[in-house]
């Protein structure tokens, strides 16, 4: 098994659900900066991410843009295209950390009478900033 952790920003936005047996489960696709090639072009690679549980609630209550960090197990996949076969990669999330729970923990709270919609614009100005202004 290989143990990943990815940090990336939501790039559609996290389908949810609760299976047959009761378990909840998530999954979203988040792109993450690989590094440059050797002409000074970025790379990006784009990684599913599947959690379940608490986990997935978490994963679930966020929106396309917002930044996280995914820790958990890396699996290679493949799938059939019309194309051909292509490659991906996928992290079963044991753990995730969003830019919102870093502010909490700092004590960067809104202040009182803030409504939901401030509060979600003030995070969402907090994901760019954390993540370098993308």
């Amino acid at each position: 098994m290989l143990n990943a952790l990815a940090a990336g920003q939501i790039v559609r936005e996290p389908k949810h659900g609760t299976s047959a047996n009761g378990n909840r489960w998530a999954n979203a696709t988040i792109r993450c900066s690989t590094g440059t090639d050797k002409e000074g072009a970025a790379l990006t690679s784009f990684i599913n991410v599947v959690a379940f549980g608490d986990t997935a609630d978490k994963l679930s209550k966020l929106d396309k843009g917002d930044s996280i960090s995914v820790q958990g197990s890396l699996k290679q996949t493949e799938y059939a295209t019309d194309g051909g076969t292509r490659h991906g990669l996928e992290i079963l999330a044991a753990s995730i950390l969003t830019a919102y729970q870093i502010r909490q923990k700092r004590g960067d709270h809104a202040p009182s009478g803030t409504s939901s919609r401030d509060q979600t614009a003030a995070y969402k100005s907090f994901a760019k900033r954390a993540i370098g202004g993308y």
